[in-house]
């Protein structure tokens, strides 16, 4: 998806907008992200802690996958440009450039523009207060929602995906890697960056690594310890030649 690019951006989680969405106790859509108003209304609802409003804050989990993207780019010559979601337009999607986008639209709401171009969507449990992995059209064996069995600090099972979608904006080759949670995301992030992991992983669905594709997805099942991922592997996927 990168060819001979460049450059590519790396779009980070942004931390404020998610903790801003908490304090209201509403979901967000991209409209009013991009209005910026939120950013006022955020300052007012934290005016003893300024600081926490005006700098951008990610989570650690998408600054590690960052990272890891970043270092395998850099090794094929593309430059990476990383910052936050907040630093996106939308004529970013227009260009060449490829973007990646680092968490769903919950944290990341430039991932609502491919949403009803996904199968494997992220998305919030609001009754049990968790994230979880909803597959639009579930084929047998399957199951409608995958949700995490526990919270972080026990062992349990989370979801992630990895999506390459169509653009439905512009020209822009785009990559999306979140999870269900922290360590769901790093370990989608892991593989992501694992080339010859991701070959291996390809060619038992019988996908040619080397071949060109419409569109792919990938979900993938971890297990998780004590905030960290200890195994992940990929449980469904969809692709379009």
């Amino acid at each position: 998806m990168f060819g001979h690019s460049t450059e590519a951006r790396i779009a980070m989680t942004d931390g404020n907008f998610t903790m801003h969405k908490f304090l209201n106790r509403r979901e967000m859509a991209l409209t009013e992200y991009t209005s910026a108003r939120w950013l006022w209304d955020f300052r007012s609802q934290v005016p003893q802690v300024i600081p926490l409003a005006v700098t951008a804050y990610t989570s650690v989990a998408s600054a590690v996958t960052a990272v890891r993207i970043g270092s395998l780019l850099e090794r094929a010559g593309c430059t990476p440009l990383i910052g936050t979601s907040r630093n996106l337009q939308l004529r970013d999607f227009k260009e060449d450039r490829p973007i990646v986008l680092l968490g769903s639209a919950p944290s990341n709401p430039w991932v609502e523009l491919f949403d009803d171009r996904l199968n494997f969507v992220i998305d919030n449990d609001i009754e049990n207060r968790i994230q979880r992995c909803r597959n639009r059209s579930p084929r047998t064996g399957e199951q409608t929602f995958y949700s995490q069995e526990h919270t972080t600090n026990v062992p349990g099972v989370a979801y992630a995906i990895i999506s390459a979608p169509s653009n439905p904006v512009g020209k822009a080759p785009v990559l999306i890697i979140a999870g269900t949670n922290a360590e769901a995301t790093e370990a989608a992030g892991e593989l992501a960056a694992d080339l010859p992991r991701m070959a291996r992983e390809l060619r038992q669905m019988g996908i040619d690594p080397e071949s060109k594709v419409t569109q792919l997805e990938l979900l993938i099942r971890v297990q998780h310890l004590n905030d960290t991922p200890s195994r992940s592997e990929v449980i469904a996927h969809r692709v379009t030649r």
